[in-house]
């Protein structure tokens, strides 16, 4: 199955968040290279779905895809990814899922 990707508003806060954190201390270069990144991340999941590891046990149907120092939490159905959140791997899921 290839599905299409959706975000939910946190995801997107997330995406926002990492981006500003990233041009404010990495510098724009860094920020390029991170979004490319982020792309292919993005593109792996759609190709792949079920390349993420189960985490049903922090919330049910949930799989972790780990990205860099990211984690990218994401659900599955028949035709679409939602991405929930993306969090960095010291961010406690149970908190923040």
């Amino acid at each position: 199955m290839t599905g299409r990707i959706r975000f939910t508003r946190n995801a997107e806060d997330d995406i926002f968040n990492t981006y500003e954190y990233t041009a404010k201390t990495h510098g724009a270069r860094q920020l390029e290279k991170y979004e490319m990144a982020l792309k292919a991340a993005f593109e792996v999941l759609e190709a792949n779905p079920e390349i993420g590891v189960d985490r049903s046990a922090v919330r049910p149907g949930t799989r972790r895809y780990l990205f860099e120092s990211h984690a990218i939490y994401y659900e599955v159905d028949r035709s679409d990814i939602l991405v929930l959140r993306i969090l960095n791997v010291k961010q406690d899921p149970g908190r923040h899922l």
